[in-house]
């Protein structure tokens, strides 16, 4: 039977005596010693030492708690044995996660049902508890919370617990395992254990049977061997919205709330400060949105990453080498950082890392350190996430522990006489925020696979794509300028071949102005960086500017190396292409020009050739109709001629000039590839392709067919049906075959090939939507007018949001769909 404390029969009126009489003894005696001018003062504190003193004795003789013997003891009151925080009004709802507590704390009799709750720091473990038992208050005879965050804290909150149950053990320890002993014969009980760390330190802390439940809250998710457990994540999109929204000082503004929910990573904690940020200050999400980074931190965030980083500097003792693993992962982006950017490059890690790279059970020792914590959690079997408030804390603790001039004389010290020895085993800990960066972007610039290499490498390059413009966006630093120019080329190399023009010519003309600046031996030589920046230039529709800075690639290899040498002959292909593209568009332009401009007397004649233009877009169509345009026989007025004939005859020499100059050079390349690799390598091949598209341009059908026969043939046995360059090609010979008059095997090719693009490119690709209108083009000239305006008008939208409405490929799709309108309100055949 536990033991309670007796009733004490002390009578209050000698207390207040004994109170009065030491109080008056206090002031007479400082009444002696102190100059007469303080006498005021001494019967001031004489009168607050009195009254404190019969405080004292009242608090001393609370009434004690009533019992009753035997083993179906009976509780008192609620109020007297539930200590659990005031209910949150604007808890917002987590039906799934409430749903598993319910079926994991089910009742059953005699056994204590256990259930575990972790997650991060912040994002609300101990309010869904509360809110749990809330919502059971009617059921329960007592709900305690217990602060578990260290063994001792564990032990004193049991030890109040005990005293609450009328236990009278002086010793903590012994009253903590009283009450487990009480709770036992007691019904209709829950205990939170809030914070607890290691289960080593509750394991023997938990009643080992009774009618109860209990919660363990916990930053570490090992609770397997003692209770299930519930992973709570930050709030949904949706859920973070209506938390603000309801909670804030500006109830409407849901576009602002989930700005600034996305901003601080829908982190439940953070969401809360911000609401009650807004509602005491009466300033809406619009006007916080808009402060600068200074300005939240200041306001709210710094409170957030003392939550989030309370456990980190503990740590750092425990665990250094984790600790500097997570301070590498604050610079990259939150999601999938891969584990492998660990190992596969210990040479540019810092020391520690170093080691403990090459050490497996090292290694993983410090990410389970992380897990523990919840500082990361696992994203995939080789990747990890840790959340962007985690890192955004990470990194001001970093700023403000290099700072001072003694930590940076420190870190000074240890860098010059580390190679000497000294030091046998370093972290990291004060290095300043630039070399964790300049660390970061080594690793990245060695990891990103160069998009040459093909689509085998697409799906890694993917994966590193999001640190690397994390990385990237950080200001520049003179320190690495080596790693950043390779980072920068790759990243831009890469979003070439997956379409996204705009931000590949942003990161290679970066690429291209720090190259220039710094004069630093990279791997990227300028020629090849501006053959890449102008590919760019040519894909987003600036030809003129792709033709110059091709022409200068070309003069500065064939002056550095020779006019054999591949550098030479790869900028030579490039630089026909880029002209082949810039006669493309003029005659896209000459079509949309001649479609409004012919006389109607000449528009039933000159219709098919104008057709045939769009579609083909070949030379020998538009020399055609200036042929036509031409002939003073023919009834054609003498204003149109005076006023587009010398127009017309000046474009088309134009283009027949620069598509000649790109026949002979991509001519001349294919004959040095073969003298160096071979038909069958990978350049020769491009090589051909593209020759075998100018020969299409010009209108030498035959030569072109013959040439990427060839070439199709030879791409699909070296790299599959599937390979992107093999998808060029077979493109290419499809359009050929339809200039060519088979409409119905082009049909074919080009509808295999869109299918084709749709699954190894995607929907969006713009080679995708390229092979889309191609598919729509060849529909129009069967006459299925229909399903061509269905299919372009969808592509014009794709290719509004991909490329702009500025784009040539636009501009061109909008033309036709506004060419295929007329012709079927017209009552042309569909």
């Amino acid at each position: 039977m536990v033991t309670r404390r007796p009733s004490p029969k002390r009578p209050k009126l000698v207390g207040v005596v004994v109170c009065l009489v030491l109080a008056a003894t206090l002031g007479i005696f400082t009444s002696g010693l102190l100059p007469p001018g303080w006498k005021v003062l001494t019967a001031t504190l004489a009168a607050i030492s009195a009254a404190l003193m019969m405080l004292a004795q009242f608090a001393w003789d609370r009434p004690t708690v009533p019992t009753s013997s035997g083993r179906g003891s009976l509780f008192p009151a609620r109020d007297q044995f539930w200590n659990l925080p005031v209910r949150l009004r604007s808890f917002q709802s987590r039906p799934r996660e409430i749903g598993r507590l319910d079926s994991y704390l089910a009742t059953g009799s005699g056994e204590v049902r256990i259930a575990v709750v972790f997650g991060m720091g912040g994002v609300g473990k101990t309010s869904l508890a509360t809110e749990f038992v809330y919502r059971r208050q009617s059921d329960l005879s007592c709900a305690w919370q217990v602060d578990a965050h260290s063994r001792e804290s564990l032990i004193q909150s049991l030890a109040q617990l005990a005293s609450r149950l009328g236990i009278d053990e002086a010793d903590h320890h012994t009253a903590a395992t009283l009450a487990l002993v009480e709770l036992a014969h007691r019904e209709r009980w829950i205990l939170i254990y809030d914070d607890a760390s290691w289960p080593a330190d509750v394991v023997d802390l938990l009643p080992a049977r009774g009618s109860g439940s209990i919660i363990i809250t916990s930053r570490n998710p090992n609770w397997h061997t003692i209770a299930p457990s519930i992973e709570l994540l930050p709030f949904p999109a949706d859920d973070a919205v209506r938390f603000l929204v309801s909670s804030s000082y500006d109830s409407s503004d849901a576009v602002s709330a989930l700005d600034v929910a996305m901003r601080v990573g829908h982190l439940p904690l953070a969401l809360e400060l911000i609401a009650a940020y807004c509602r005491t200050r009466h300033v809406d999400l619009e006007s916080y949105a808009a402060f600068d980074q200074g300005q939240k931190r200041g306001a709210v965030e710094s409170a957030v990453y003392r939550v989030l980083l309370r456990s980190f500097r503990s740590l750092c003792w425990r665990d250094p080498v984790a600790a500097d693993l997570l301070r590498l992962m604050a610079f990259f982006a939150e999601n999938a950082i891969p584990r492998r950017l660990i190992t596969e490059y210990p040479q540019l890690l810092p020391v520690s890392l170093r080691k403990c790279s090459k050490d497996p059970l090292m290694l993983n020792g410090a990410y389970a350190s992380l897990f523990e914590l919840s500082l990361i959690r696992q994203d995939t079997k080789v990747s990890v996430h840790i959340h962007g408030l985690v890192q955004a804390a990470l990194r001001q603790v970093i700023e403000d522990g290099t700072r001072s001039w003694s930590r940076r004389l420190v870190s000074l010290v240890k860098d010059r006489f580390q190679p000497l020895g000294f030091w046998r085993f370093e972290t990291a800990a004060g290095w300043r925020p630039e070399r964790w960066h300049r660390c970061a972007t080594e690793l990245l610039a060695a990891a990103f696979p160069l998009a040459d290499s093909g689509s085998a490498h697409w799906d890694a390059c993917a994966e590193l794509l999001p640190h690397a413009l994390v990385v990237l966006s950080e200001p520049t630093t003179n320190r690495s300028p080596i790693a950043r120019i390779d980072l920068l080329f790759a990243v831009g190399r890469y979003l070439h071949d997956r379409g996204e023009y705009q931000r590949a010519v942003s990161c290679l003309e970066e690429c291209l102005r720090i190259r220039l600046a710094t004069h630093v031996d990279s791997r990227v030589e300028i020629t090849r960086l501006e053959t890449n920046l102008a590919m760019a230039l040519r894909a987003m529709g600036r030809t003129d500017q792709a033709v110059d800075l091709h022409g200068a690639s070309l003069r500065r290899s064939a002056l550095e190396h020779g006019d054999q040498d591949p550098n030479t002959l790869y900028a030579s292909v490039k630089l026909a292409m880029a002209l082949r593209t810039r006669a493309e568009t003029r005659l896209s332009a000459m079509h949309q020009h001649l479609s409004r401009l012919v006389p109607p007397a000449e528009a039933d004649l000159l219709e098919p050739l104008l057709n045939d233009l769009r579609a083909s877009r070949t030379l020998r169509s538009a020399r055609k109709i200036v042929e036509i345009l031409s002939n003073r026989d023919r009834d054609i007025s003498t204003s149109f001629l005076e006023a587009n004939g010398a127009e017309l005859l000046q474009v088309v020499d134009s283009l027949e000039t620069d598509l000649l100059t790109a026949r002979s050079l991509q001519e001349n390349a294919l004959v040095g590839y073969r003298g160096l690799y071979g038909d069958d390598h990978a350049e020769t091949l491009y090589a051909a392709n593209n020759l075998s598209t100018t020969m299409r341009t010009i209108g030498d059908m035959d030569d072109a067919h013959k040439l990427a026969t060839e070439v199709m043939q030879r791409y699909v046995r070296l790299m599959g049906q599937d390979h992107p360059d093999t998808l060029k090609a077979r493109n290419n010979l499809a359009l050929i075959v339809r200039a060519m008059g088979d409409l119905n095997a082009a049909k074919d090719l080009l509808t295999y090939n869109y299918e084709c693009r749709q699954r190894v490119l995607g929907d969006l690709h713009p080679d995708t939507l390229r092979s889309a209108n191609n598919v729509a083009a060849t529909l129009v000239a069967l006459g299925d007018h229909s399903s061509a305006l269905s299919l372009h008008q969808s592509t014009l939208q794709a290719l509004t949001r991909v490329l702009g409405p500025n784009h040539p490929d636009t501009m061109i799709s909008r033309s036709t769909v506004e060419s295929l309108r007329r012709s079927l309100e017209s009552g042309a055949p569909g």
